[in-house]
């Protein structure tokens, strides 16, 4: 990382500063799933997951390659106007490939089964122990995603702020307008590994494959074996026919053409024995070139097949000649324009702003889309003389949601195009309390936030969809401070309710059901003590503990209409840090989750998957000031 920077200040008055950033960050991936048998529940065996597997390939990365440029300039005016203007522009390559659980359930592989099956009658892979290949519950399929993204974003926001009087009433107006320009090219590609084993291919494809090939051969060799009899009977009789009674020769023909199915059958069932038909020779006829390698979970194999599928086309592809299909260019430009005014008299303080959005959205491919939306803003507040503050508070958004491609079907890319921005209504209420002279705040807030046209995804192996609300309230509780000068303590809590009041089809049942990525309590306590003197000055350690809730997710299979409730498990873990300060240097070393607690996130109940939590994991840094 690189980040230079020039300050340019002519007077007391005017400064410009111009900052630059170039990134670049090599990382790999790390995110795993397994299915909730081996990690909410044990598997058929009685087993679960070790929380140290890992399903990938040591080559998986995710890098990236970031340069921005940012100017600010800020001027003030004798009149007592304050000017500013910032603009910056940044330019983002992603280069990602990940091998991860394809977490595939019994609706996917009927998917997946679906052209092979219509044409055989069975399909290619069992479901019956999906997500799992076999009734032991060891082996899985894998997915690997492999994307490219480039990104250039230019932003810019300029305003004026003047403060004067209106009678008693003490007014600072800030008045502006900013601008946003988001372009991007991107291509993806969603790959299959792990499947097409020798588990995981359908035994029964066998003989129905054996039954497809006599039916074939059997309807073509029969007419050759009734043709063949009929020579030879003609040829026997054919010097007698003068002297043989009339009708003699088709009694014949026809006592001897009883042979023919026999002969026939004979024949086909040697033609199929000669085929040699195994679960090779289903895939070879499939259009797979042999079995890929197996996954077992259990054991680890972190090979690639000599094949994978994609996806998009059920094709094999090599794994070494992955070519990422191009998605139509993106690009969002935004102009705003807005007017703020916080008041103050005497003890009360209220805030009250407007602002009107311009969106147009550009999609490859697509007619152009134009959004626009007025939104506003209003808070009152009263600071008491012993330092507790009520207050009230509601704002609208209207906000863009700039490179997310939405689609009119869950399966199937179709209607695709970029996704119209997100709104919100929230309305708070509070009070904020730190008496005069104190080194320690309490902020206490309730508050109940309305959102719509959401975008959601079961997850990479499903389009994403648009038009999902949802509604909110909740509690939040935080103090922070100094209880000695020595030692300062954090500690929150949250209270979330969280509704889908809106689901776009065919996932509507999520309908009245709470939002899985938001726990309904959450609560966390941190505290450092810092030694001022002796042979520990500038030495501090610290130690917390967070909780997360458990929180549960609704899921329906669409084949079956089967529907799954699966509950993530709350968990308590535990975190550590110290520290060694100088007025140059700053060494620190911190622990999450230092005890080492297993636990799962993220459990979802459409694709019947859990993640495992972070593991114990240690930093340590070294900073110098010059």
């Amino acid at each position: 990382m690189l980040q230079p920077s020039i300050a340019y200040r002519p007077d007391a008055d005017t400064e410009v500063l111009l900052l630059g950033n170039f990134q670049q960050d090599d990382s790999g991936s790390s995110a795993q799933f397994f299915p909730l048998e081996g990690t909410l529940y044990p598997n058929a065996q009685g087993r679960k997951i070790p929380p140290n597997t890992f399903a990938g390939i040591p080559t998986d990365y995710y890098d990236t390659e970031q340069e921005s440029g940012t100017l600010l300039v800020d001027k003030k005016f004798d009149s007592g106007l304050k000017f500013h203007t910032g603009m910056r522009y940044t330019h983002t390559k992603n280069q990602y490939d990940s091998t991860y659980p394809a977490g595939l359930t019994s609706a996917r592989l009927n998917i997946l089964n679906g052209p092979f099956e219509e044409f055989l009658g069975v399909p290619l892979v069992i479901p019956d122990y999906a997500p799992y290949l076999n009734a032991d519950e060891t082996e899985l399929a894998r997915s690997r995603y492999v994307s490219e993204t480039d990104t250039r974003v230019f932003t810019t926001d300029t305003y004026l702020t003047g403060e004067f009087d209106t009678g008693k009433l003490e007014h600072e107006v800030t008045g502006g307008a900013d601008y946003m320009s988001f372009r991007e090219s991107s291509s993806d590609i969603n790959l299959i590994d792990n499947l097409l084993t020798a588990s995981g291919v359908n035994p029964a494809t066998i003989p129905a494959a054996e039954a497809l090939a006599y039916d074939q051969a059997y309807s073509f060799i029969l007419p050759q074996v009734r043709a063949g009899i009929t020579s030879a009977v003609d040829a026997e009789l054919a010097p007698f026919l003068p002297f043989l009674p009339p009708g003699y020769r088709d009694s014949v023909l026809a006592e001897a053409l009883t042979q023919a199915p026999g002969i026939t059958s004979g024949l086909s069932n040697d033609y199929v024995a000669g085929l040699g038909i195994d679960r090779n020779y289903i895939l070879d006829f499939a259009g797979y070139p042999g079995t890929q390698k197996k996954y077992n979970v259990f054991k680890g194999n972190h090979k690639r097949s000599s094949y994978q599928v994609n996806l998009d086309n059920l094709q094999p592809v090599s794994p070494k000649d992955v070519k990422p299909t191009r998605n139509p260019n993106q690009a969002q430009y935004q102009t705003g324009i807005y007017l703020q005014d916080q008041m103050r008299l005497g003890n009360w303080i209220g805030v009250a702003g407007i602002r009107q959005d311009w969106v147009n959205i550009g999609f490859e491919g697509s007619p152009d889309d134009h959004e626009q939306a007025v939104s506003g803003r209003a808070a009152l507040m009263y600071e008491f003389d012993a330092g507790f503050a009520p207050y009230v508070s509601w704002s609208q958004s209207f906000t863009p949601q700039p490179g997310v491609i939405v689609s009119d079907t869950l399966y199937v890319r179709t209607n695709g195009r970029g996704a119209t921005p997100r709104e919100g209504n929230q309305i708070e209420v509070g009070l904020k309390i730190q008496p005069r002279g104190s080194q320690f705040a309490v902020n206490l807030a309730a508050y109940e936030i309305e959102e719509e046209n959401l975008t959601v995804s079961p997850d990479t192996l499903f389009e994403t969809l648009i038009g999902a609300a949802r509604r909110i309230r909740g509690f939040e509780f935080e103090a922070i401070g100094n209880l000695t000068p020595e030692l300062k303590v954090i500690a929150s809590y949250t209270y979330t309710d969280s509704e889908f009041t809106d689901y776009p089809d065919p996932l509507g049942y999520k309908i009245g059901t709470e939002d899985p990525n938001m726990p309904e309590h959450l609560a966390s306590l941190w505290g450092i003590y810092t030694f001022g003197g002796g042979f520990l000055e500038g030495v501090s350690v610290g130690g917390g503990v967070r909780y997360i809730g458990e929180v549960t997710d609704v899921g329906e299979d669409l084949l079956t209409g089967l529907q799954y409730t699966v509950t993530t498990p709350d968990v308590t873990l535990f975190d550590a840090s110290i520290g060694y300060e100088t007025e140059h240097w700053r060494l620190a070393v911190t622990g999450q989750n230092i005890a080492d607690t297993e636990y799962l996130v993220s459990c979802g109940a459409f694709s019947l998957t859990c993640g495992i939590g972070q593991a114990r994991t240690i930093i340590g840094s070294a900073t110098y000031r010059y």
